[in-house]
């Protein structure tokens, strides 16, 4: 509801009960007004690093945006250069602390508007063209401590098996934390499969016929407590390869921006639903009492 649709309601309830007293229904529009008017932007945070995993030039970005109770992340790789992109080179994973160590469940991985499956025609037991679910190639383990051998971060999400899901071939869990859709076999977290590659860079041997994700994936997390904020995050880092021994890059913030960084963000609905019982208050203490 924009400004002008607002005091056209206000002004055109008052008339109707004929009572527009500007002493008191202009408080009341201006606190409407200047409620939506602060209505803050959904509020992200951006981690990014740069380095030269196997030799070769790329980028890693990682953007934390809240939406209700979950915890949305959508990871990218870019900077592509010259040379022929490898496993090693390929970005398989996110590290990343949360203060208090909720209980979070993996809700979703998908592929990011954009963003497509590269040598989808090789995926096995059938082509995934066009196919966005990625909850069966991606997985997410909290461990306590951090990693073995890896990142000293509590949360982890990855496409290779240096990462255990728990599930019967260590298979992707971003399906409510069950089994999600195996693309391409074994039905494990294995190997390079869908490692996340700058667009456009030419790939070696290794990933040739692997099918590989263009751009960015987007995940989703669940279970944030009402207390949570975007500030909450830290010692975020970027895994490269099939293994901890490859390439990981420590992620550094540029800061937050848009609005409030809680878990709990109104809508503007709400704001709209605020103006209307502040209406129907004065209209009720507005009726003329009987005698």
């Amino acid at each position: 509801m924009g400004h002008r649709s607002l005091y056209k309601t206000f002004h055109a309830a008052a008339t109707r009960a004929g009572r527009f007293r500007p002493g008191v229904w202009l408080p009341i529009m201006a606190a409407a007004f200047l409620a939506q008017s602060g209505m803050p932007a959904r509020a992200d945070v951006t981690y990014s690093a740069t380095g030269t995993p196997a030799g070769l030039s790329a980028t890693a970005t990682a953007v934390f945006s809240i939406s209700g109770g979950s915890l949305n992340i959508s990871v990218s790789a870019s900077g592509g250069g010259v040379g022929n992109y490898g496993p090693g080179s390929g970005l398989s994973g996110l590290f990343f602390d949360i203060s208090g160590a909720p209980t979070l469940t993996p809700s979703s991985a998908s592929v990011a508007s954009g963003s497509s499956i590269v040598n989808a025609s090789s995926c096995s037991p059938g082509p995934c063209s066009g196919v966005t679910n990625l909850d069966g190639e991606w997985g997410y383990q909290y461990s306590a401590g951090g990693f073995s051998g890896g990142p000293t971060a509590a949360y982890g999400i990855a496409s290779s098996g240096y990462l255990s899901t728990g599930l019967t071939g260590d298979i992707g869990n971003f399906n409510g934390g069950l089994a999600g859709t195996n693309l391409d076999n074994p039905a494990s977290l294995d190997g390079a499969n869908f490692e996340i590659l700058p667009t456009g860079v030419s790939l070696n041997g290794g990933l040739s016929s692997t099918p590989v994700v263009e751009n960015a994936v987007d995940f989703s997390l669940s279970g944030l407590p009402s207390s949570f904020v975007l500030a909450d995050i830290s010692n975020v880092s970027f895994q490269y390869g099939t293994g901890f021994s490859e390439t990981n890059l420590a992620g550094t913030t540029t800061g937050t921006s848009g609005g409030s960084q809680g878990a709990t963000v109104p809508e503007p609905a709400s704001v709209a639903i605020l103006a209307v019982g502040l209406l129907g208050l004065v209209l009720m203490r507005a009726r003329p009492r009987r005698q």
